[in-house]
């Protein structure tokens, strides 16, 4: 059975290959799960545009990323925290709570692109480093008493 896979799957193939594999997998699993497609005639052909479509929109994610992280590198973002006398935080500032600080600024960089290597738990100023895709930027963070 020939199909075209409509994303990732570990040990067949990437997203939009075209596999041959038993019928018994395709139609029981890859079909009903929504997998892959039956490489038709008419899927054949859409799946070229789709390729192109999704490489457009993976260069404008790009594009708009680089920006974002141009913008930020520049920037020092001040997080507030309860602390006591001698400067250690309360709690602690994780990534999640890095990345709702950077979005309450208009950067929207996801969680898990944020390395930590722990929670910073004193007040002070931290290098933090992204690394969204293959990129790598840092900036400057700033942990203050409320």
């Amino acid at each position: 059975m020939k199909l075209i896979l409509l994303q990732d799957i570990p040990k067949l193939g990437k997203k939009y290959d075209v596999k041959n594999v038993k019928d018994g997998f395709g139609r029981n699993f890859l079909l009903p799960n929504k997998l892959a497609e039956l490489a038709t005639a008419g899927n054949l052909k859409n799946l070229e545009t789709r390729k192109k479509a999704e490489e457009i929109k993976k260069q404008k994610f790009e594009q708009m990323l680089s920006q974002t992280l141009e913008n930020l590198k520049d920037k020092e973002i001040i997080i507030t925290a309860k602390a006591n006398e001698k400067g250690e935080l309360y709690g602690s500032v994780s990534a999640a709570g890095i990345a709702e600080e950077l979005k309450k600024q208009g950067f929207d960089i996801a969680e898990e692109n944020i390395l930590l290597a722990e929670n910073i738990k004193k007040i002070g100023e931290y290098e933090i480093e992204l690394r969204p895709g293959e990129t790598k930027i840092s900036f400057k963070l700033k942990a203050v008493a409320e």
